[in-house]
């Protein structure tokens, strides 16, 4: 149920006499997963909950990465409040496995509640949810929060003003400092941070994701002229990779279609869904004759569609991911055809993003990507955009948030040029907490911290050992061994050998690692046979050790079964 909540005017109420502690559950050694837990006495309020991108060579057919709540559930069955400052996955990415552990209201702006509405329902969580109006002031627990407008990539963005019972708190969220922004948000956060700045802010939490690009974030009303340019220019299809969440960046390429007489195809539920959410709430104007079936637009000419595609990240059941496996052929990319890559590449996706790009070339596409092609600008501020709101916020501490460790200490550099104290940039890392009290801010130690991966989100969570089996299994493959053995423990037809992802020779597979396991089979007891755990260890252990003296080293699997007597 979408409920919308009312202000409530005055400040934060009681617990005058406890510390506010802030513990970093994630974001601040990796891009993404981006969770903040704010807790005073009994009341916690967990700021936005998202999921990572894992790293497929550390973790092989992982899909997502989130923080461990076991913790949190240590501490009761409750949150006072779950408070999201937008809607991109990597901070609404885990609300799901969260509430695998824990119950709360869900607050946020309309868009980001809609979203999260939509992809819960798919699990089954119905949660109480809140709709704020940003600029309202909202009492949860012990913390009055108010939700500012800021530019970003999607409908929504908020940065979180945070008044507690020892003193104020500004999450930023993610932003740039941009006046021209839609919906004049730009004017806006301008005037309200500075306001903010002259109040006073005890604690600045401020995201670092283009700490090393010099100047200002270009605004995305710049792509407007670039988008009709190259949309005039394309003979074939325009496939447009982005997130599906980038109602703005979406909102450009269909006005650009729109001039230049293309239709619109979505290319997956995650695009429909949020231009459905946008259109309902006037974010986007598509009228319904303007979109086309994936099959409809089989039977239009080329030039005439534009494909909203996932993917921009390398994420392997993404479309374009799909499309470079070739496993969506009515969508098959052909030669002509235009693909703008219209994002930022993530840290860490750089390999995987590579090779489904030279696929998708190698079929004969043309791909559009920045910053040779002005196909993207970046919803996340550039080094002036992160000066510029620290001098409007004049925090008394800063803690550089939204990015690995490098990203936050050259943060830390930044805000000492820009005119902090060295000892008020606080460089955390993920399980820390802070404590504030009496508006001073100091180190708390660390929580309990663990970071779980999980092959699907609505899988269980992948163990150490799993990944540590799955790694490697990539690099050296499997050999499984099987056999039968007699009530007598005696061999019953031959040692048969399987390779998975091992390269071996025909006389290695039918001679000489058979026999060697015959060998070692004969050399155990009669009497010790009837343990077939026993029997398949020794045999494992004689194989791997004969592979290692040939610099191999596979995962062994030995199957043995004994016949029954069946007298």
């Amino acid at each position: 149920m979408l409920e919308t909540t009312h202000a409530l005017d005055g400040d934060p109420l009681g617990s005058e006499s406890l510390p506010v502690e802030v513990t970093f559950l994630g974001g601040l050694e990796e891009v993404g997963m981006n969770a903040t837990l704010m807790s005073c006495g009994e009341q916690r309020v967990l700021v936005d909950c998202g999921a990572g991108f894992p790293d497929p060579a550390y973790a092989p057919g992982a899909q997502q990465t989130h923080p461990s709540f076991e913790s949190l559930r240590k501490a009761g069955e409750t949150l006072t409040g779950i408070v999201l400052t937008h809607g991109h996955e990597d901070h609404i990415g885990a609300v799901a496995q969260l509430l695998e552990w824990l119950e709360g209201p869900i607050y946020g702006t309309a868009f980001t509640i809609s979203l999260v509405a939509s992809k819960l329902s798919e699990r089954g969580f119905r949660p109480e949810f809140h709709i704020v109006q940003p600029g309202k002031r909202y009492m949860i627990g012990a913390f009055c929060f108010e939700w500012v407008l800021v530019p970003h990539s999607i409908p929504g963005a908020c940065a979180l003003v945070i008044d507690t019972p020892q003193g104020r708190i500004v999450h930023a969220g993610d932003l740039k400092m941009d006046l021209s922004a839609p919906n004049h948000k730009g004017g806006g956060v301008f005037s309200r941070f500075g306001a903010l700045g002259e109040e006073g802010v005890d604690l600045l939490l401020l995201e670092s994701t283009n700490v090393y690009v010099r100047g200002f974030a270009p605004s995305e009303a710049g792509l407007v002229e670039s988008f009709e340019k190259l949309f005039a220019q394309a003979k074939g299809r325009i496939f447009l990779v982005t997130f599906a969440s980038h109602v703005e960046r979406m909102s450009l390429a269909i006005q650009a279609a729109r001039k230049t007489g293309r239709k619109v195809v979505m290319a997956g539920s995650g695009i429909e869904r949020s231009l459905q959410i946008a259109r309902e709430l006037g974010y986007l104007h598509l009228l319904e004759r303007e979109i086309v079936s994936i099959e409809e637009a089989q039977k239009l000419a080329p030039e005439r569609v534009l494909v909203l595609a996932t993917g921009s990240q390398g994420e392997p059941m993404a479309t374009m991911a799909r499309l470079a496996r070739d496993e969506m052929p009515p969508l098959r990319i052909l030669s002509g055809d235009t693909i703008f890559w219209s994002a930022r590449w993530v840290p860490g996706n750089e390999n995987v993003i590579s090779y489904i790009q030279d696929q998708l070339l190698s079929r004969g596409a043309e791909i559009l990507d920045p910053p040779l092609y002005n196909v993207h600008v970046s919803g996340h501020g550039f080094r002036g955009d992160l000066q510029l709101a620290i001098k409007l916020l004049r925090p008394r501490a800063l803690v550089p948030i939204h990015g690995q460790q490098r990203f936050l200490l050259e943060h830390r550099k930044l805000a000492i040029e820009t005119g902090m104290a060295q000892e008020d940039v606080l460089v955390c890392r993920n399980g820390e907490r802070l404590r504030l009290f009496e508006r001073r801010v100091e180190r708390a130690g660390f929580a309990e911290w663990e970071m779980l991966y999980r092959g699907h989100p609505a899988a269980p969570p992948l163990g150490v050992d799993i990944l540590r089996q799955r790694r490697h299994l990539a690099r050296d493959g499997l050999l499984v061994v099987s056999s039968v053995l007699n009530q007598k423990g005696a061999l019953v037809g031959d040692m048969l050998i399987e390779c998975l992802g091992v390269s071996a020779s025909p006389s290695q597979l039918y001679e000489e690692w058979p026999a060697l396991l015959v060998d070692a089979f004969e050399q155990i007891p009669l009497t010790l046979r009837s343990n077939l755990d026993a029997v398949s260890q020794s045999l494992k252990r004689a194989l791997r050790q004969h592979l290692r003296n040939q610099e191999i080293s596979p995962q062994v699997l030995v199957i043995l079964q004994q016949l029954r007597n069946t007298d």
